[in-house]
């Protein structure tokens, strides 16, 4: 599950470009891709520190390429 902010939210049929440079989301990203099809979620954070919203989005790795 990737953390992110309300604003930086994804809508069905949107396409972000992300840049992963931390060792947990490497992983995840690779992990991702090895053993669930390039499925991830996307959970998103609202109000104070660490209060996560109840609903997360199922997004797809379309590329990944590790720099």
């Amino acid at each position: 599950m990737l953390p992110f902010e309300v604003p930086e939210l994804l809508m069905p049929g949107q396409t972000r470009y992300l840049n992963f440079y931390e060792a947990r989301f490497l992983k995840l990203g690779e992990k991702s891709q090895n053993e669930h099809f390039g499925m991830i979620a996307m959970a998103f954070f609202s109000g104070g520190e660490g209060a996560m919203l109840r609903v997360c989005t199922l997004v797809q790795i379309d590329e990944y390429a590790k720099l």
